[in-house]
C-alpha cells in the first residue's frame, strides 16, 4: 500500500494518494519531531506515551482490519489525496 504514494511533479514536496477504497492513512513523527518531544517533555514522559499510542495503534488497526479496510503508513508530510468515486 505505501507504493500508492507518488510524487507530484508540479511541487516535489507533494506526494499524492490515491484512495479508491475506504482507507485509513496512518503518520508518525519522524525523527527529528520525536527528538523536539523528548527535549519537550523528557524521555521518561516521551516513552510512557509512546507505550500508551503503540497499544491504542495496536487497537485501531485490529478494528479496521476486522472491517476490511485498508491502511496505509506514510512518513510523508505533505500529502494531495485524490478518491475515485464508486458509484
Amino acid at each position: 500500500m505505501f507504493l500508492s504514494c507518488i510524487k507530484i511533479s508540479e511541487n516535489p514536496e507533494f506526494y499524492q494518494i490515491k484512495l479508491t477504497d475506504k482507507t485509513v492513512v496512518g503518520l508518525s513523527p519522524d525523527s527529528l519531531q520525536i527528538e523536539k518531544i523528548k527535549e519537550e517533555f523528557g524521555e521518561d514522559d516521551f516513552y510512557t506515551v509512546a507505550d500508551d499510542v503503540m497499544w491504542y495503534n495496536a487497537k485501531m488497526l485490529e478494528t479496521i482490519d476486522s472491517l476490511n479496510i485498508k491502511y496505509i503508513h506514510t512518513n510523508n508530510r505533505l500529502m494531495d489525496y485524490k478518491s475515485e468515486r464508486k458509484n
